[in-house]
């Protein structure tokens, strides 16, 4: 037994089986990291992505005070990357570095970086590797590697173990970022621009359609959260993020909006709590799916024979959906239709009846169904 850990191909098995094992249980990833730091000899180990976002982000780490944290972030951003993270890879692709590859060692040992923070924190040999995923808008993450100013550099087996490890995270990563924006943009229908977000609100990845709305200027990302340049769509979601975040609560399942964009014509809005299949690292912060779908209204004469021929709805009954639909709270609709809050729970109550569903999310549903 101790013959076959010693032997490299035996090692980088052991590794890879605990990648496999994290990527479908996201609660194994502190014990990949473990296996990764011993089969390399590190003493210390972070998996992280490169997030300017303060909550939420992702940090792993072993050996290292969750303090560092900000103090590494602040190297990376504004002080010198190349230090800090090392050469970063282009867009579906993954770097492995050597730290005395980056700056030479008598440069390395004089920079502030070494000595305010590498040092005091034990990072005095570096292996890091990153990954950048192949959609909009992801976070480049990596797993670094250390060993401390007492102890001697890292052998050639850790790059080579390394640039196995990151193969085989990069083939998970393309199958678990497909998987989720299909995923995501089933839940707006086929065609729907998909952002996937954090607990706050923030960017985590988007499809290509997003991406090309967040180019446009109709959707903004400022780094901590997104929003929208149309006032009203801006209101509906800053009205579900509450100081500790987006609130399931205040929404159930979903909530929905339409509005206009422009270069863009009507959209149906829709947020749903996100739940990941399997364990992407570049997913690990995603909780919500906001998803924006182009809209052509039919004519209302059009919708109300629909909305007949289908449910034999009144054309009080249709109006009332449709506002419901649209996003407007009963005592709203009931000012707009010029009659009782009762009047509209009761019209609600018969275009229920008809369709024959109990919820009034399953009314917004055919209702979407009926305009579409």
């Amino acid at each position: 037994m101790e013959n076959k850990k010693r032997d490299p191909s035996w090692v980088g098995l052991e590794v890879l089986e605990a990648l496999s094992s994290a990527v479908e249980d996201a609660s194994l990833w502190p014990q990949f990291l473990n296996t990764a730091m011993r089969a390399t000899g590190a003493s210390r180990g972070v998996l992280t992505a490169l997030s300017s976002q303060l909550r939420g982000r992702l940090w792993i780490s072993q050996g290292i005070s969750d303090q560092a944290a900000d103090q590494w972030y602040g190297y990376f951003r504004h002080i010198d990357p190349k230090l800090s993270a090392g050469r970063l890879p282009a867009r579906g692709e993954y770097a492995v570095n050597c730290g005395e590859d980056l700056v030479p060692d008598e440069v390395f040992l004089q920079t502030e970086f070494y000595k305010d923070f590498a040092a005091p924190h034990q990072m005095r040999w570096s292996r890091t590797a990153w990954l950048r995923p192949d959609a909009p808008h992801a976070f480049t993450y990596g797993l670094l590697l250390f060993r401390g100013v007492d102890e001697t550099n890292f052998d050639e087996g850790a790059v080579t173990l390394l640039d196995l490890v990151m193969r085989r995270l990069q083939s998970h990563e393309r199958i678990g970022v497909a998987n989720a924006l299909s995923r995501a943009a089933g839940l707006g229908d086929e065609g729907a621009a998909v952002f996937l977000l954090n607990g706050q609100g923030g960017l985590v990845l988007s499809n290509q359609r997003a991406a090309d709305m967040i180019s446009s200027g109709s959707v903004l990302d400022n780094g901590k959260s997104i929003s929208f340049v149309n006032p009203n769509a801006n209101a509906w979601l800053s009205a579900l993020i509450s100081d500790r975040g987006l609130d399931s609560k205040a929404f159930g399942a979903a909530a929905r909006q339409r509005e206009s964009l422009d270069g863009f014509g009507s959209v149906q809005f829709a947020l749903y709590p996100f739940e990941q299949i399997g364990s992407t690292l570049s997913l690990n912060t995603a909780r919500y799916a906001l998803t924006l779908k182009p809209v052509e209204a039919k004519a209302v004469p059009d919708l109300a024979r629909a909305a007949h021929q289908m449910y034999r709805w009144t054309s009080a009954e249709l109006d009332t959906v449709r506002r419901l639909s649209a996003g407007d709270e009963l005592p709203s609709i009931a000012v707009a239709r010029e009659c009782s809050v009762e009047t509209v729970r009761s019209h609600l109550k018969n275009a229920k009846r008809k369709a024959g569903v109990k919820r009034q999310v399953d009314l917004v549903r055919l209702m979407i169904a009926l305009e579409s």
